[in-house]
């Protein structure tokens, strides 16, 4: 038969089981709420990082638009420059309707032969057959001396030198 120290046994370990149910329905209680916190945090980072990706693609488009841009202009300059010699052959080449020749406007070139020589070059690329005004009175002076004086100026040229 049942003894009163086995009933007292049972009721002992009813007890202890009713305890550590209310134990286990607080920590179940807080493991919940910790749970729905964690769970509310989440979400909020979820959607942060949904918007960061949105965020992060509409800057990436906007990067390729720019770099496209760019390319675009790039072309244009790498167009025009490329155009620029052909509008200056075009310009430098004959008359045009209006009559005007821009390499008659434009100064002559500098041309090596030239400064050796210290004789401009016609257009025609040969030498100019007469001298410049303000030369040909220095010729004319130098061409009267030119004949017999020629041998006594040489002469006295050698004296002041020394």
């Amino acid at each position: 038969m049942i003894s009163l120290e086995q009933i007292r046994l049972l009721e002992a370990k009813i007890d202890k089981a009713v305890e550590l149910i209310k134990t286990l329905r607080a920590e179940n209680s807080n493991l919940r709420s910790t749970l729905d916190s964690a769970q509310s945090r989440m979400q909020d980072l979820e959607n942060r990082v949904r918007d960061l990706k949105t965020d992060q693609e509409e800057i990436e488009q906007s990067i390729v638009r720019a770099i496209q841009s760019l390319d675009e202009l790039e072309d244009e300059v790498a167009d025009s420059y490329e155009a620029a010699p052909e509008r200056a052959k075009r310009s430098s080449g004959p008359k045009t309707a209006a009559g005007s020749d821009s390499a008659a406007t434009s100064p002559p070139a500098y041309d090596e032969s030239t400064a050796e020589s210290g004789t401009p070059e016609s257009p025609d690329g040969d030498e100019a057959a007469e001298p410049a005004a303000g030369e040909e009175d220095k010729l004319g002076s130098e061409g009267e001396t030119e004949g017999s004086e020629d041998e006594s100026s040489d002469e006295e040229r050698e004296l002041d030198i020394f």
